[in-house]
């Protein structure tokens, strides 16, 4: 079996937080894309199908926020 990557990963715990939310609220997957800012087929899509869609990352901050996540971003001390 291949090793996952870091986007399969990161696209599963998407996943999950999709999941969650519609678990505490019980919105359709229409009335969650409506509040996160997708349209509904990408939202149905990507919860559905074994394709790797994406999302912005203000979407995914969003979804976060409503299953009670704080997001941090922080500076690294990064020399270009």
């Amino acid at each position: 079996m291949a090793k996952e990557s870091s986007f399969q990963h990161a696209n599963e715990e998407i996943n999950i937080l999709i999941s969650e939310v519609k678990a505490r609220t019980g919105w359709s997957d229409d009335k969650m894309a409506e509040i996160i800012g997708v349209g509904k087929q990408t939202l149905r899509n990507k919860r559905t199908e074994k394709k790797l869609y994406t999302l912005s990352f203000v979407s995914i901050m969003n979804l976060a926020r409503m299953v009670g996540y704080t997001i941090k971003i922080e500076k690294k001390d990064v020399y270009l």
